[in-house]
């Protein structure tokens, strides 16, 4: 990605005590003699075989991460090496390699004299490696200068496309950016600067100078208006202050007359930038939308979206959350400030605060922990907003309301859950302060916590979160989050599979005995066991016929009698309530059974 800086091209010089005058124009250099001019293209300098070896890992699969990493570190044409929050010139990498993050700088200078046409060029070649200690994955790329013996003993005066030699006055086209004389030694000409407008030794070609100095009129015209947009009114207001953390506070406020969020940081530092530049380039109705950014010198300050912050999340907002986060595990943007305060609602959907910022992470995300991932905190804000507990948090709690009853009906004991959706009340979470979650994250460390959810799904989803033992994207998928139209044609079309796999029939009645405890019939009202009977027989103590019933029944709901109707009260919602009310393990004993065929045409969707 560097680029090489641009070298002369060797010349042959046809007098002794000629005199050249170097001028630019888009990269070309012009050498005018006293009696004629002659034009040469200035060339990139490529080195067939590098200095410093690519090391390559016992071969090993690089991994993309790694290899991404390396090859996006920018390098800029002077040598500038910019990484996450360091930045350094290669210069400063002579005898002293760097070790930023695992990644190993280091350079190696060496030199070459070109002899060509009797004239001598000194070559100074710096490599520059890069090098992935776990990896070793290695880039490298080269820099090269030229230099000449340089001195000013002699007296030319020059300015800007005009210089007097020997009380002879010469203009050019071109600005003239250095002049040389030829000295012979030995048979061998050597050049030798006499005047340089720039006084250094290592010489870079400039670009036109006549146009750059355009530059400074347009600066004049350009700087009033910057100015003026710099120290307008900024109609920033604070009203309130939401909470603050070590590095920044939030506040609410007014923003050109509407209501937002301003979010200012107690001092100048990266985490600004980074922010700014990932909400620049993502785009999520999920995530905060950036109104405005002020790059104070002390105190920078960003203006977002107003939102409010949650004190409950419904099924269909953690649902939104996870759909967030896996949008960002996608875009390679690693979110670590799973505290509920950076979570709000605006116009009834979820959003997600502070992208980059990780000042909220004590006791929602491990930073240290081998076990630690996003995955693992995805599934402790699930547990928080369903329990109303810190799953990491093992106290015993006060006895709350449960979520669901037992009935007694004919010695039959039947399961019911009191609502099917998920909304818990601001009263029901419970709050954690500062020496509470540093105990919690004591217990992360250790791997001890304790589930409280108590329905199935919601177990299944919990726990497979909490042991690392699923893939966000998988979570993105589970039934838990499942309209009452997708469990319905899930279970549908998992019996038609069923219908026609003996080995599936075995899988399924092997864990019979997580849906029921004796024959099904046992739990259904009487006013469907009647119409069951009618059609056809069922076993009463086989799974696979337990889902037949609900596939068959559901598929021809519209003709099954008036009376059987209006105990379901609806489809497909009542009619699915009911039979996942009375059967709650029913449906993710039959996910996890079927997902050994999840490339069945069949039920591959919902995997």
């Amino acid at each position: 990605m560097s680029s090489l800086f641009y070298i002369l091209h060797l010349i042959f010089i046809q007098s002794v005590f000629s005199l050249n005058i170097v001028q630019t124009d888009n990269n070309i250099l012009h050498f005018i003699e006293d009696d004629y001019m002659e034009k040469f293209e200035i060339n990139k300098l490529k080195s067939k075989t590098p200095a410093l070896p690519i090391a390559v890992g016992d071969k090993t699969t690089i991994q993309t991460s790694y290899k991404s990493i390396i090859d996006n570190i920018i390098i800029s044409n002077d040598g500038l090496v910019t990484y996450e929050n360091f930045s350094f010139n290669i210069d400063s990498l002579q005898g002293e390699p760097k070790i930023c993050n695992y990644i190993i700088f280091q350079t190696q200078r060496r030199c070459e004299t070109i002899l060509k046409f009797n004239t001598i060029i000194f070559m100074v070649f710096i490599d520059l490696k890069i090098m992935d200690s776990r990896t070793l994955y290695t880039r490298i790329e080269t820099f090269s200068y030229i230099y000449f013996p340089f001195s000013t003993a002699k007296n030319i005066n020059v300015s800007e496309k005009t210089v007097w030699i020997h009380q002879k006055e010469y203009t050019f086209d071109e600005n003239i950016v250095a002049v040389y004389d030829v000295v012979k030694y030995k048979g061998t000409n050597y050049m030798n600067r006499i005047y340089s407008n720039s006084g250094i030794q290592l010489y870079t070609p400039k670009y036109n100078i006549e146009k750059i100095s355009y530059l400074k009129y347009w600066a004049i015209l350009i700087l009033p208006i910057f100015l003026i947009y710099w120290y307008r009114p900024k109609n920033i207001k604070l009203s309130t202050l939401d909470y603050e953390t070590s590095n920044y506070k939030i506040y609410k406020g007014v923003y050109n007359s509407e209501k937002a969020i301003i979010k200012k940081f107690k001092r100048r530092d990266t985490s600004y930038y980074k922010e700014i530049s990932i909400l620049n380039k993502i785009d999520h109705p999920s995530i905060k939308k950036i109104l405005y950014s002020e790059n104070s010198y002390f105190k920078p300050t960003m203006v977002f979206e107003y939102s409010e912050r949650v004190s409950s999340l419904s099924k269909n907002d953690l649902y939104q959350f996870v759909q967030v986060i896996l949008y960002l595990v996608e875009q390679k943007i690693f979110y670590k400030n799973f505290s509920p305060i950076n979570f709000r609602r605006k116009n009834g959907r979820f959003i997600l605060f502070n992208i980059y910022s990780d000042d909220d992470t004590l006791g929602w995300y491990l930073e240290d922990d081998k076990y630690a991932s996003t995955l693992q905190s995805v599934g402790i804000i699930l547990h928080y907003f369903m329990t109303g507990y810190h799953p990491y948090d093992i106290e015993e709690e006060i006895s709350k309301k449960p979520k669901f009853f037992y009935i007694k009906n004919q010695e039959d004991i039947k399961f019911n859950e009191i609502s099917n959706t998920l909304q818990i009340n601001e009263n029901n979470l419970k709050k954690y302060d500062k020496a509470d979650l540093k105990e919690i994250e004591n217990n992360m460390k250790i791997r001890k916590y304790k589930l409280r959810t108590v329905m199935s799904l919601e177990h299944d989803l919990i726990y497979h979160t909490i042991k690392n033992s699923t893939t966000i994207i998988k979570l993105s998928k589970h039934p838990y989050f499942w309209s009452h139209e997708k469990i319905f044609n899930f279970l549908a079309n998992y019996s038609d599979i069923v219908e026609g796999s003996s080995s599936q029939t075995r899988k399924l009645e092997r864990n019979k005995s997580r849906i029921f405890e004796m024959p099904w019939n046992n739990f259904l009202e009487n006013v469907l066991l009647e119409e069951l009977e009618i059609f056809r027989t069922y076993n009463y103590n086989n799974a696979k016929d337990l889902i037949r019933v609900i596939r068959n029944k559901g598929r021809h709901y519209n003709q099954i009698p008036e009376a059987v109707k209006d105990f379901y009260q609806s489809f497909p919602v009542g009619f699915v309530d009911y039979w996942t009310g009375v059967f709650p393990r029913l449906l993710i004993v039959c996910y996890n059974c079927g997902e050994s065929l999840k490339d069945n045409e069949l039920i591959k969707d919902y995997y």
